[in-house]
């Protein structure tokens, strides 16, 4: 199992990624980026072109092809705000700015979950893509993530 993460900065990518591997024993790879935030990236510094946009794309497939799973970490928008402030972030330092990132990343996130149902007939990818809420205790945010892996798993073997 592939599982990549994404989500504003100061969301908990990172902790919740190294507690979740350490949950599992190390046993699955994970990443605190995806190519979709390429893609937010790329819209939010004006840098996006057919070709960058296509070739995230085509890593999108290739993930999904790989059983992998996309987690879209949402916190609310106050408590991004503190994080950052406590972590001294330099490109990110007010409400509307994380309101607008949270936005892009809630909106191409919709956009490939939607778009994962006619990539493959045969596939339901959609349950691939996860939005979890990491406002709170990092230890139940971890809970609740395994417990739809493990269920996932249970499932397909």
């Amino acid at each position: 199992m592939i599982i990549l993460f994404l989500g504003t900065d100061a969301s908990g990518k990172n902790t919740l990624m190294h507690a979740l591997s350490k949950e599992y024993d190390y046993k699955y790879f994970m990443s605190p980026r995806s190519p979709i935030c390429n893609i937010v990236y790329d819209d939010i510094y004006k840098r996006i072109t057919d070709e960058r946009f296509f070739h995230n794309v085509l890593l999108i497939e290739n993930f999904l092809r790989q059983d992998a799973f996309f987690i879209l970490v949402h916190v609310k928008p106050e408590i991004l705000l503190e994080r950052a402030k406590t972590r001294n972030e330099k490109h990110v330092v007010d409400l509307k700015t994380f309101q607008n990132h949270q936005r892009l990343y809630d909106h191409y996130f919709n956009v490939f979950k939607e778009y994962s149902q006619y990539f493959d007939e045969n596939k339901h990818y959609q349950e691939h893509f996860i939005k979890i809420d990491n406002s709170s205790d990092i230890n139940n945010t971890v809970k609740r993530l395994k417990a739809k892996f493990d269920k996932y798993a249970d499932r397909n073997g």
